[in-house]
């Protein structure tokens, strides 16, 4: 038995958007960074039996906007970032968990069935994390799609709808483990 603990320092918790509407091409594909993010997992050697992610979503961070009128400027994320928060409840809901209890293996990785809360709404969210053996430990990747009102946040929206963040969103997780980052003490 060991105990994994991963951080915003071990690898990446990001979120892209696309954009809807008959104004869709003056919109931008967003990518955000969640700043601050912490993951617990046990093991049983080097299977998981259970993993638990937590996002604080006021980390959140505008790195790029693909496509628009014009570019994104340091202006824009700042608005970008609070109308987020805003869609996103997160006064009142600051963090997104994901707590998963179930992991089967696969070829490459493990398919996990867990809970996604967001906005204080759970649901249920199955997603695979595929796991590389490399040098000196593991190299994790996941991608997962989520779309927001399943968990009662309407996307952000400009020009009574017209221009508007998709409602399905992707979220991707990496991170690097260092085989002696897993503690194995009793």
């Amino acid at each position: 038995m060991g105990t994994l603990h991963l951080d915003q320092t071990a690898g990446s918790l990001s979120v892209r958007t696309g954009v809807e509407g008959r104004a869709s091409r003056m919109g931008h594909r967003l990518t955000l960074a969640v700043g601050q993010w912490e993951a617990t997992v046990q093991l049983d050697g080097a299977r998981p039996l259970s993993f638990e992610l937590t996002a604080i979503l006021p980390s959140l961070q505008v790195l790029s906007g693909d496509g628009g009128v014009t570019p994104v400027t340091p202006v824009d994320k700042a608005a970008i970032k609070r109308n987020a928060l805003k869609s996103l409840h997160a006064e009142a809901h600051p963090r997104v968990r994901y707590e998963v209890d179930a992991c089967d293996a696969t070829d490459d990785g493990f398919d996990l069935r867990g809970v996604l809360t967001i906005n204080g709404v759970s649901s249920p969210k199955p997603t695979h994390i595929a796991v590389t053996e490399t040098d000196d430990g593991w190299a994790l990747s996941a991608q997962t799609t989520v779309i927001q009102s399943d968990f009662d946040i309407k996307p952000y929206s400009l020009m009574v709808g017209a221009l508007r963040v998709s409602d399905e969103v992707t979220v991707e997780f990496k991170a690097s483990v260092p085989r002696a980052s897993v503690d194995v003490s009793p």
